[in-house]
């Protein structure tokens, strides 16, 4: 029974690599097993479905499509100059370089990666001040994969969020079903009634424009701006059905977070490919520096796509946070660099900063 579950598994999947090893014309049977060879280890041989394929089309088409909404250049620079997150932080140069691709591309979809601290929220202000002044107040909505995710968003940047689970059920999913039926039988009613107002007619009439508004609050709009945050951890089924819906109303899509954190639970990467390939617009400096215990990780080690460079942020104290940010001639991509975030204490002397750049730059 497990053998035919499988194999009626696979005849239905669509193989993405092939079988490393080939077995010979007259193989003993110490080097072959089921028509394979043994040296193929379990599980080497990676799957997919047409439906995954099909949706991941639909997200790399948005991605390639010009024809989307787009922000002016004088609107997007005289709403940079201006602008200062929470009243008091400017723009830094990379996060106005990410906001005036976003806003400037014309791009269907476009997508913001950067780890923790680099102020993707900061950016996402003011992405979102200058589109709400090219298009109006409220053309900027906001997604998440969690409801509290989503509230934290909305709170931040001041504008209209919910989850991407919802969303998805109440404008193409159940809610939007149950609803649209609603729809029909009063309609329906309101046909069967006889010339001439009646309370009850008045009743139906007011009900269909209720569920109509209704519906109408789950759609996308000509000209707005949906903002996906913590894109990493959306499946690729969900963003597929986002991205036909601004497509289909005139919308443009945006995906921010980071695909280094959680992934999605279901079939998901779509993030990481678009980064992978040059596809995304990156912000490569920490920021987040306002104490020497800041909650954030700070003794990690992993690849990154940050520029080479020994920084030391200025206003520590003696146990001071440095960030380190270097290229030991990793391979890992063309552009992979690695990451460190060190705490150091009294990192004062320059001799021990020297020692610090030679280890960086593999002299050390």
């Amino acid at each position: 029974m497990i053998d035919a579950v499988a194999t009626a598994a696979e005849s239905q999947s669509v193989p993405l690599n092939e079988y490393r090893y080939t077995v010979p014309a007259g193989a003993q049977p110490d080097v072959a097993f089921a028509d394979r060879s043994v040296f193929d280890f379990h599980g080497a041989r990676l799957y997919t479905d047409a439906a995954t394929l099909a949706n991941e089309d639909i997200v790399m088409e948005a991605r390639n499509d010009d024809g989307g909404p787009a922000v002016s250049a004088t609107v997007a620079m005289d709403s940079f100059a201006a602008y200062k997150h929470g009243g008091r932080l400017a723009l830094h140069g990379d996060q106005r370089a990410a906001a005036a691709e976003v806003l400037l591309s014309g791009n269907r979809l476009d997508a913001i990666v950067g780890p923790a601290g680099t102020g993707k929220t900061t950016t996402l202000g003011a992405v979102k001040a200058a589109w709400e002044t090219e298009f109006g107040v409220g053309t900027v909505v906001g997604l998440a994969p969690a409801a509290v995710s989503a509230e934290v968003l909305g709170r931040e940047l001041a504008m209209s969020t919910e989850n991407v689970a919802k969303w998805l059920y109440e404008s193409v999913g159940l809610g939007a079903g149950n609803r649209a039926a609603r729809f029909f039988a009063t309609g329906q009613q309101l046909s069967g009634q006889s010339a001439g107002r009646s309370p009850h007619s008045t009743r139906l009439v007011q009900e269909a424009t209720r569920l109509a508004a209704e519906q109408n609050r789950w759609r996308f709009h000509p000209n707005q701006l949906v903002v996906v945050d913590e894109a990493s951890m959306v499946s690729t089924l969900q963003l597929s059905a986002l991205v036909q819906q601004a497509r289909d109303s005139g919308a443009k899509v945006l995906l921010v977070g980071d695909p280094a954190q959680l992934d999605a639970l279901d079939a998901g990467g779509i993030l990481g490919w678009l980064d992978r390939e040059n596809k995304s617009v990156r912000l490569r400096t920490i920021w987040r520096f306002e104490s020497s215990s800041a909650p954030w990780p700070d003794q990690i080690l992993r690849p990154a796509f940050w520029l080479p460079t020994l920084s030391e942020l200025p206003g520590q104290d003696s146990d001071r946070t440095v960030v380190l940010r270097c290229d030991p001639d990793l391979s890992i991509h063309e552009t992979a660099e690695l990451f460190l975030v060190l705490r150091i204490l009294s990192l004062t002397s320059g001799g021990r900063r020297e020692q610090l750049h030679d280890f960086c730059t593999g002299r050390g």
